[in-house]
């Protein structure tokens, strides 16, 4: 990556991961990538694009929201909505993130908190959402609301 520009952040950061994405045959995997990413811009249609760094990775799509960290819990219940869709194991973190342009000079992230939401992903059953403790602590801070949201897995 070309980094001329480089902010880094602390941030909320989500990974959708497409379940079973290396074994497709590669027509398949290009279709199940659209329906991944006409899903995620459906649930990021209130969030501002000042607001978010979209980033295609792999087998999934991670999204760093810049400000609001309620927005990504959001995103990823919207997302497990629509999991009959598509096979999603979704990840939950707040982290550091690089926001970079590409070789192409597209807005980039890259850092601790993309890897850690693809890791924490990693470890969700296929149609599950995990979060990190540090994302779970601080929006559970946000409303006692959110907190129902989560429960606490070893």
């Amino acid at each position: 990556m070309a980094e001329t520009s480089s902010r880094t952040l602390v941030c909320s950061v989500l990974f959708a991961e497409l379940a079973g994405y290396p074994q497709l045959p590669g027509s398949e995997q290009l279709r199940r990538k659209r329906m991944l990413k006409a899903q995620v811009a459906q649930e990021l249609v209130q969030v501002s694009m000042a607001e978010r760094v979209v980033q295609e990775i792999a087998s999934g799509i991670a999204v760093a929201f810049l400000v609001d960290a309620e927005a990504a819990l959001a995103t990823a219940i919207g997302l497990q909505a629509d999991a009959g869709k598509l096979p999603l194991r979704i990840g939950l973190t707040l982290g550091t993130v690089h926001v970079v342009q590409d070789l192409n000079g597209q807005t980039a992230i890259v850092g601790e908190g993309v890897n850690d939401a693809q890791r924490v992903a990693a470890h969700a059953a296929t149609g599950q959402a995990l979060a990190a403790g540090s994302y779970r602590e601080v929006v559970s801070r946000l409303s006692p609301d959110h907190a129902a949201v989560f429960r606490v897995v070893a």
